[in-house]
């Protein structure tokens, strides 16, 4: 069997995969991929496929061809006289007057003899030689193309990482101008959507909240009867709330017009609280987390060792909560579950930037770190020779463009930019290398399309679905009964048993009308129910071979054909569509 010979599905398509399968039934040369769809398809079940690979070498496969006028018949005879191949049923209706038609079989004696197959032949072997050359240089090519772009992506990486770690470096900060005359000692701060700063200050003289208008010009202050601990603003309304821990209690603002609100009652001790829209987690004593709605009814309780909370951060994006204890960072999930725990001594102020790293400030060691969402990575970002001294808190404004640090010990507010022009001398080169990597990606496509990988890949039915594979189907063949993914329709259109069935495309038919396929028989399930038995008695669908041994005395055998003619016009056919477009 000539194992180099080419796939006949594929050659359609003009793609060339060597053939390691032989269809006799569908008489066409098969490449894996194409043999894997031939298998998954019902209305093949019952051929008979060969492996190329365990028949003589010698032995050529010649496809026969399929009459076009009778395509139930092989064109199996040849006519001299007009030059053409035909089938026999095309004899009796077009060559009456022929003198030599002669099967195939005598009209090809000695043709291998002949000079003009030995041209052809060599002429054949001159185009596999072609295109075998062709083969391996595509060969090569894909290989230069996988080098080439894991440079190219180890190059990214590495621009990406000089990139964010220049990025991260902050310029020496500037001192913002607080209000005169008075004795600070601030311990917390926020931003709301609006640009507006919040300073907490919690001395015994003072109990207030300080209110700064572009995060620069002083505005108002709000005085509370205890000293407030945290000030967290609610993402998504004009309200910000703080907690009062000698009260047992947190509080309602106003941001709009700066003014005080509900108070509500949570039950201990609580130093921090951070919200995540329309929830509340209010952390304190003894490791405790209340979970509130935004009306300040409880939903839950969880627990994280026996040590205080004083700082929380909610991370949307995981899910998780970040805690700040003494001597220590704790990453929780909402349900309580730790995450990691990190040592983290004299550390007074916790932070997000946008990509959920986490920087918090020491205040003995006067520094600021980043460490990675993930805790696996840390690093120094400013420290007291960026007029870092002993910092109370940290918040970034809200493009992440600048860092506020409450400073000195509480008595001072420094503002840090970061440094943009960093990161853009680093973006030509970037842009140059994600264009080049892009081109690759579209190489990858065609390199995909070239390899002819996955024949049948989708569907959420029949053929797919005996691999297990599940993918939006996009055609429904009404021969095979079958719904088909666009692979597995681009397979079944390429073979000849399938040339003359009717295909659906479903985007044409309305979504609410499902389709399903006939049943099939149960005593021979490679054949489709194709005729129907109208009988009151037994109205069903029945196989051809089954109308003698089981309905032979019934009158009303009908093909489906005539038995379905006019059934859109009949009054049952409105209502059923009707109880369709229904489910």
């Amino acid at each position: 069997m000539d194992t180099a010979s080419f796939c006949d599905l594929c050659s359609v398509g003009n793609k060339s995969l060597s053939s390691t399968k032989y269809c006799p039934d569908c008489e066409e040369r098969l490449c894996t991929d194409c043999a894997e769809s031939h298998d998954h398809f019902k209305a093949f079940k019952s051929h008979h496929v060969i492996d190329l690979s365990s028949v003589s070498s010698n032995i050529p496969i010649s496809a026969k061809k399929i009459c076009n006028v009778h395509p139930d018949l092989l064109l199996d005879f040849y006519c001299t006289d007009y030059d053409i191949f035909c089938c026999r049923a095309c004899i009796p209706c077009n060559h009456r007057e022929c003198k030599n038609v002669l099967p195939l079989e005598h009209a090809s004696k000695d043709v291998k003899k002949s000079a003009l197959c030995t041209d052809v032949m060599q002429n054949i072997k001159y185009l596999v030689t072609t295109l075998n050359d062709c083969n391996d240089n595509k060969n090569s090519n894909l290989q230069l193309i996988v080098i080439t772009k894991s440079v190219i992506t180890l190059q990214i990486t590495q621009i990406i990482a000089e990139t964010s770690k220049r990025f991260v470096g902050l310029e020496k900060g500037t001192e913002l101008k607080l209000k005169t005359g008075v004795k600070y000692d601030l311990r917390n701060l926020s931003i709301t959507k609006d640009n507006i700063l919040l300073l907490i200050d919690d001395s015994q003289s003072s109990q207030t909240l300080y209110v700064y208008r572009d995060c620069k010009y002083y505005e108002t202050k709000i005085k509370f009867a205890s000293s407030p601990y945290r000030a967290d603003v609610i993402s998504g309304t004009q309200r910000a709330v703080v907690n009062l821990p000698t009260e047992l209690s947190i509080q309602f603002i106003n941001t709009t017009n700066m003014t005080k609100g509900d108070k509500i009652k949570v039950g201990f001790v609580c130093y921090e609280i951070t919200s995540n829209c329309d929830i509340l987690y209010v952390g304190g004593q003894s490791g405790i987390i209340k979970i509130f709605d935004i009306n300040g009814k409880i939903k839950k309780t969880i627990k994280q060792g026996a040590q205080y909370i004083y700082q929380m951060l909610y991370d949307d994006v995981q899910k998780q909560l970040i805690a700040q204890c003494p001597n220590t960072i704790l990453c929780v999930k909402v349900d309580g579950t730790l995450v990691y725990s990190k040592d983290a001594p004299g550390v007074t102020g916790v932070t997000f930037d946008q990509d959920c790293n986490i920087y918090f400030d020491y205040f003995n060691n006067s520094k600021i770190q980043r460490m990675s969402s993930d805790a696996k990575t840390c690093e120094e970002m400013i420290n007291r020779d960026d007029g870092i001294i002993q910092p109370h808190g940290i918040c970034f404004n809200n493009d992440f463009t600048k860092l506020f640090v409450i400073n000195n010990e509480g008595t001072s507010v420094f503002v840090y930019q970061f440094s943009k022009p960093l990161l853009v001398e680093h973006m030509h080169s970037f842009d140059e290398a994600h264009v080049r990597l892009s081109h690759l990606t579209m190489k990858d496509t065609q390199i995909e399309e070239m390899k002819n990988t996955d024949m049948a890949t989708a569907s959420f039915y029949d053929p797919c679905s005996e691999v297990n594979k599940s993918l939006t189907a996009t055609k429904y063949c009404s021969t095979c009964e079958e719904i088909l993914c666009t692979d597995c329709a681009e397979s079944h259109d390429r073979f000849n048993a399938f040339k003359y069935h009717h295909v659906i495309n479903l985007s044409s038919v309305g979504t609410n009308i499902q389709i399903f396929s006939f049943r099939r028989t149960t005593v021979k399930f490679i054949r489709k129910c194709s005729w129907i038995t109208t009988a009151q008695i037994m109205r069903q669908f029945v196989f051809r071979a089954c109308i003698p041994c089981n309905y032979g005395a019934c009158e009303n055998v009908l093909l489906l054909e005539y038995a379905s003619n006019d059934v859109k016009k009949s009054a049952l056919f409105p209502k059923v569509l009707n109880k369709l477009r229904i489910w």
